[in-house]
């Protein structure tokens, strides 16, 4: 009964909004976020919905386009891991790769793509090597908690991939072409075309390697020298964006992703090795609408995500596929500029079938949210937040959260800022900690927590330059934290099993120089990070106060840049420091850096633009492991062929109904 009211009250909803629809005959201009349109200009850019809006107090990190385009061959995981100081655990290149954000675990945090979260169901995780960062032309990164306005995960924070329509463009076409060491090869291409009414957008990518690099065998008598096996991946996809306007009201976004990913997974230094492989195959569809009105913007989103996932292993098959469909609807209305509001609600729908489950398994989770921005005062920004969450078998806590970011100083040259905000979060369990046959828990409880964060952020703005700085201090509390654990009959199962307290602090600083001749860039990040257990439900009270497995205390980035008449030349240093490999702190891997150095060079011909590029991964050569056992590859070499074209035709007609 409750579950026909709930798809009673949210389809009523999508109605209502879809009623709103005003038409104008003269010029205008309508906005959703930093989303705008204007019938006279020439060109349209449709921006992704940008996280700061309803998130005030909160740390958000955008990664920067260079960055992108550096590592644009590879995965997101390669990105994350030089760029950011966010912790990911690795086996190797183009093998599993979970996140580790803000001390917590890979179940907490939250993967969008275009507004949907992608996480897997199963598990509640995301593998961020099959995501390639070809794929999505924005990366943004809220840091902590953002429960409230993401839902379900996003407790040590929430990596937001998107695509922004750009229209009156024209045409657009490039090809990339990658070999590197280790028998790597990727191939990409992209077209586009544009005008005032229609945006369309087509991505390719193709990538594989050996993997077939030599490292020391630590775990045998005088660390013999060694050559990977079973280590080849290969992957290959598309994406496919099309946007139209149905009228100078009426915006229409259809989006389709397919990955394909084929991996074998190399056993651990010491290990018996047991031929296993692992394909994985991602299509992922929505349909997005959009209008605007007197009354508002009104957003219909609308997904469609068919998973699957092969594990082999010795002649044994083990298969998930999970088909998955998503709704949302949201009105967003602002009062003079000062008070705007964003109420909605969504709507998720998993069917699984899993051969651990037995039989296959159903589950319906939606949720109802507002968010609310003020700005009162021309110094003061402030977010109200509210969701609550509806699961089947399950009762979510409510989510409320309050942010606040007031200038202190707001001058021609210099901008001083504090923030804060202080929420709750909470954590569905997955379908594998409910349903899995030997182990399955159905009476496990949600993940809850509370978290506080208070920051200060500075920027200098000049002619020829500027520097942002920021500086962030948080702290939360994760109750009912689950985790697997053996039983007496000799099986694996999820349990509450204690209460953790990660905390710490984020630095970064960023300088921009803007030259006549030549243009510069140098940034650092350093985070650091504790993250114990406060309370134990299960385990023994000798891990009470120790640091977490796997999450390094100090993780830092160095980045710099310079671009001189065509050249540029850049280099990533990260830094990550020494991870408890057991929950008693006894044993540990030691601390690393690794430097990543870029050079380029691009020539210029009407419209089309050559560049060659390469990369050395790894330049010092340095001895690590990213997971006990589990080896990394020495100094190896990217060259890369890429070829742009753009052709912007005349604008010389106008948008109309």
């Amino acid at each position: 009964m409750k579950k026909s009211i709930l798809f009673i009250g949210i389809s009523f909803l999508c109605f209502l909004f879809s009623k709103n629809q005003l038409v104008y005959a003269q010029n205008h201009t309508v906005k959703i976020d930093s989303i705008a349109k204007t019938q006279s200009i020439r060109e349209i850019i449709v921006r992704a919905k940008r996280p700061e809006k309803y998130s005030a107090g909160s740390r958000i990190t955008g990664l920067d386009t260079t960055t992108l385009h550096w590592y644009r061959t590879g995965s997101l995981s390669d990105v994350l891991q030089m760029a950011t100081p966010i912790y990911l655990k690795t086996y190797g290149p183009g093998m599993l790769s979970s996140i580790s954000f803000r001390g917590t675990a890979a179940s907490h945090t939250a993967v969008l793509w275009n507004g949907f979260n992608i996480i897997q169901p199963s598990n509640g995780q995301t593998d961020f090597a099959t995501i390639p960062v070809f794929s999505s032309d924005i990366v943004d990164i809220q840091h902590g908690n953002s429960s409230t306005t993401y839902g379900s995960g996003a407790i040590g924070g929430t990596i937001l991939l998107s695509s922004p329509l750009q229209f009156g463009k024209g045409v657009a076409a490039g090809i990339q072409q990658t070999v590197g060491s280790f028998g790597l090869y990727s191939t990409s291409a992209q077209s586009g075309f544009s005008n005032l009414k229609w945006s369309v957008q087509t991505k390719l990518f193709h990538q594989q390697a050996q993997n077939n690099f030599t490292f020391r065998n630590t775990t045998k008598f005088s660390k013999p020298t060694e050559r990977q096996e079973n280590a080849s991946f290969q992957q290959y996809g598309f994406t496919q964006d099309v946007g139209t306007w149905l009228s100078s009201k009426n915006l229409l976004t259809l989006r389709a992703w397919y990955t394909h990913n084929y991996r074998h997974i190399p056993p651990a230094m010491g290990a018996v090795h047991r031929n296993a492989t692992q394909l994985d195959k991602n299509l992922r569809l929505s349909a997005e609408w959009n209008t605007f009105h007197t009354l508002g913007n009104t957003t219909i989103r609308v997904a469609f995500f068919d998973e699957k996932l092969k594990y082999s292993e010795d002649q044994v098959q083990s298969v998930t596929a999970i088909q998955t469909l998503q709704s949302q609807a949201e009105h967003e209305y602002s009062f003079k500029d000062k008070v705007t509001i964003k109420a909605g609600a969504e709507l998720q729908q998993f069917y699984a079938q899993v051969d651990g489950y037995g039989q296959p398994k159903t589950e319906t989770r939606s949720s109802a949210f507002l968010l609310t921005k003020l700005h009162l005062h021309p110094r003061l920004n402030i977010n109200l937040n509210l969701r609550q969450a509806f699961v089947d078998g399950f009762n979510p806590p409510f989510t409320p959260s309050a942010g606040y970011q007031f200038f202190l100083l707001n001058s021609q040259l210099h901008n001083l800022s504090l923030k804060g905000n202080v929420a709750r979060s909470y954590r569905v369990p997955t379908l594998n900690e409910r349903f899995w046959q030997q182990g399955g828990n159905p009476h496990i409880k949600p993940e809850n927590g509370r978290s506080y964060e208070q920051g200060l952020l500075h920027k200098w703005q000049h002619k020829r330059g500027k520097v942002v700085s920021e500086l962030t201090v948080y702290t939360m509390n994760v109750d009912n934290w689950i985790q697997w654990l053996p039983t007496s009959q000799g099986y694996w199962s999820p349990t509450n099993i204690m209460q953790v307290k990660p905390r710490g602090f984020e630095l970064s600083t960023k300088w921009i120089i803007d030259a006549s001749t030549v243009n510069a860039s140098i940034g650092a990040m350093y985070a650091y990070t504790e993250s114990t257990v406060s309370k134990s439900y299960q385990l023994s009270g000798q891990t009470v106060g120790k640091q977490l497995m796997y999450v390094p205390l100090h993780t830092g980035t160095l980045h710099s840049l310079v671009t001189f008449k065509g050249f540029s030349l850049g280099t990533n240093v990260a830094y990550t420091g020494f991870r408890y490999t057991n929950n008693s702190n006894s044993d540990w891997l030691n601390a690393y850096f690794l430097l990543n150095w870029y050079a380029a060079k691009s020539f210029y011909w009407h419209k089309t633009t050559v560049e060659l590029s390469t990369r050395v991964n790894n330049l010092t050569n340095t001895l690590y492991q990213n997971m006990e056992n589990r080896p990394m590859p020495g100094r190896n070499l990217e060259l890369r062929l890429s070829l742009f074209f753009h052709s912007k035709p005349n604008n010389s007609n106008k948008l109309s109904d």
